[in-house]
């Protein structure tokens, strides 16, 4: 079941837009939505904002069901792993896969495998060095793997996964800037 909310753009800031190529199950729900919206509103035109959108997404670990409140860009990386036939999939494999550019990716799977829940599990190469292994832990390298975690575990069965903001107003010379004007 998809909820969409339609917005017009005219009082409205700007707002990034992602190329991004969908998972069959949401492009076939967007083509369908696009379909009955041009149908009934021949003179507007329709975007799409992935960046600012949510979802809820059921999901299975174990035998415990969760769902899982994200944002759409999560839910896309979390749809990527439901082809069990992949046990690990490369950063570089997902960027391909989704068309999303390196550092929006790199923020998603940072909530996903190294926020308060880790519904994936990222693997990392080891340096040898373990003090650049400790610093890597918690970031997420164009070398990493990531993989289902299926050990994963909570208490409640509704999650919300934040994810880091995505503009750049936290930006502090920006934010300077701003007070300068």
């Amino acid at each position: 079941e998809f909820n969409v909310q339609v917005l017009t753009t005219g009082h409205w800031p700007n707002h990034k837009v992602y190329d991004l190529a969908l998972p069959s199950v949401m492009a076939k729900c967007v083509q369908s939505f696009n379909d009955f919206y041009t149908a009934n509103n021949n003179m507007k035109k329709l975007g799409w904002y992935h960046g600012l959108g949510n979802a809820t997404i059921k999901g299975t670990f174990g035998r415990r069901v969760f769902d899982l409140q994200v944002t759409t860009l999560q839910a896309i990386m979390l749809l990527e792993f439901n082809d069990e036939s992949v046990p690990n999939i490369p950063f570089q494999a997902l960027t391909e896969r989704t068309r999303m550019d390196t550092e929006t990716l790199k923020r998603v799977m940072h909530s996903l495998s190294c926020g308060k829940y880790k519904v994936t599990k990222k693997i990392s190469e080891k340096t040898g060095d373990a003090k650049a292994d400790k610093k890597n832990e918690k970031l997420v390298q164009p070398t990493d793997y990531f993989i289902f975690n299926d050990a994963f575990t909570c208490q409640m069965r509704k999650i919300r996964i934040p994810m880091a903001s995505l503009e750049e107003s936290a930006n502090t010379k920006r934010v300077e800037e701003d007070r300068t004007i």
